[in-house]
């Protein structure tokens, strides 16, 4: 199926902001959706803010103190109407490949994927899995490497694990 596309109209435009320690949340953000959806146009502003910090006194007779400080700011701006973000100014970046798009695997793609017969296990069941990255649980216990330091290492080492 294809990747998805963002919607035309008021909801085809999606702007990111963020400030100080949020900045990389931001990009982060911006460059998953941008591999999530296709057809994506980019448009990066830095600038910075300037923020006034009032500190009041806790004891009594001390000064109330007033500090000014500039923090960076960004704001990511996505568009999937080239029409709709100037393609000329600093920061645009064209969209990614359509072969770089992976759409995200959900519940109701697994769904549409699986054979009709209940209980049927297909290779690409596997193959899903592994692509959003879960992966089996350790095993866990005295006979799996852990706490074999111990008295009871001989009777461990010579006992072989459990089938799984």
């Amino acid at each position: 199926s294809p990747p998805p596309r963002l919607g035309g109209g008021s909801q085809g435009r999606v702007t990111l902001a963020g400030v100080g320690k949020a900045i990389t949340k931001v990009v982060t953000v911006a460059e998953i959706l941008k591999r999530r959806v296709a057809g994506l146009h980019q448009r990066t502003s830095l600038h910075t803010l300037e923020m006034d910090e009032t500190f009041e006194p806790k004891e009594e007779g001390l000064n109330v103190v007033r500090r000014k400080r500039r923090v960076g700011a960004v704001t990511v701006t996505l568009c999937g109407d080239v029409s709709r973000i100037d393609t000329g100014a600093v920061g645009y970046q064209a969209p990614v490949p359509e072969d770089e798009v992976t759409p995200r695997v959900t519940a109701k793609t697994k769904q549409k994927n699986k054979t009709n017969e209940p209980g049927a296990k297909t290779d690409n069941d596997d193959e899903a899995r592994e692509g959003l990255g879960a992966r089996k649980a350790p095993k866990r216990g005295k006979r799996y490497g852990r706490n074999l330091r111990g008295r009871d290492r001989r009777k461990h080492m010579e006992t072989p694990p459990p089938p799984s």
